[in-house]
């Protein structure tokens, strides 16, 4: 047999491969996109009392929730938005709760005037930014008092569904002005109970011997999570304000957003320490 039969014949019995078996090789995957970063956003904002005593060396808590971690800015205001202290300055937060304390003092170190204070958070991740600011869609509403009574010559209490600017007068029916009572002070929300001497405004008769007389109260809300300062009676707001903070930066109030029905009280844009009642 010559050579080349001798392969024809080795080629014709070699049996055929077999075929493949199982899957095929998988093709390289491309590399997983970057998952954007969450969506920056403040929420939970708080405060856990509703009024505190800096004299007394009480502090008052801030907290807030972050949704990914940002530089933070809390300012505190006064009631005509006054930048009165800086809680904290892009101070870097991390994501989920956070606490702050404020002691009641001002940019200058003195303890504030009893009044109340609202504060805002400004977060700052990147090119990314919220803001939380109660005066956005809060403060304002003109507010029913419930449970007006008179307990004796010298005390009258009454109850708020939120915290408020009171003013409380009593006077004649159809008659004369007496005595202005409580001058669009701010109160917290539930019973509040008012002392006082009894008298009308020149401190000569009490007013519970003047027949015909009828003591009553208005009310505005304060906006959301509003921190009332007490014990400081050594000095007014309105001297406060235009010794010190007239002077200081003013933060201008964001347009306020309505509620379906709601109605403002046309006190709200009034600046405090000129909003008085003769």
């Amino acid at each position: 047999m010559t050579a080349a039969l001798l392969v024809l014949a080795l080629i014709a019995q070699t049996p055929p491969a077999a075929p493949p078996t199982g899957d095929p090789p998988a093709a390289p995957s491309a590399p997983a996109a970057e998952k954007p970063p969450a969506l920056l956003k403040i929420a939970g904002v708080s405060r856990l009392q509703r009024s505190f005593n800096p004299t007394a060396g009480q502090t008052a808590t801030l907290q807030f929730t972050l949704s990914r971690a940002a530089q933070v800015a809390i300012t505190v205001y006064g009631p005509n938005r006054e930048t009165v202290a800086r809680l904290l300055e892009g101070k870097e937060c991390a994501a989920g709760l956070n606490t702050v304390v404020w002691d009641g003092r001002d940019l200058d170190g003195a303890i504030v005037p009893d009044e109340a204070y609202t504060f805002d958070v400004r977060a700052v991740a990147g090119e990314d930014s919220d803001l939380w600011d109660p005066l956005l869609n809060s403060g304002g509403e003109s507010v029913r008092v419930a449970e007006l009574q008179t307990l004796d010559a010298e005390r009258l209490s009454y109850h708020l569904p939120v915290a408020s600017r009171v003013l409380v007068r009593a006077a004649v029916v159809n008659g004369p002005l007496l005595r202005t009572i409580v001058n669009w002070e701010p109160r917290t929300a539930g019973l509040c109970v008012e002392q006082w001497d009894g008298k009308d405004a020149d401190g000569l008769r009490r007013i519970a011997d003047v027949e015909n007389t009828r003591t009553a109260v208005a009310a505005m809300a304060l906006p959301d999570e509003t921190i009332i300062s007490t014990g400081n009676p050594a000095i007014d707001y309105a001297y406060y304000y235009l010794t010190r903070g007239a002077s200081r930066p003013h933060q201008p109030p964001p347009v306020r957003v309505k509620k379906a029905g709601e109605v403002l009280s046309p006190h709200w844009t009034l600046p405090v320490h000129v909003n008085r009642d003769p």
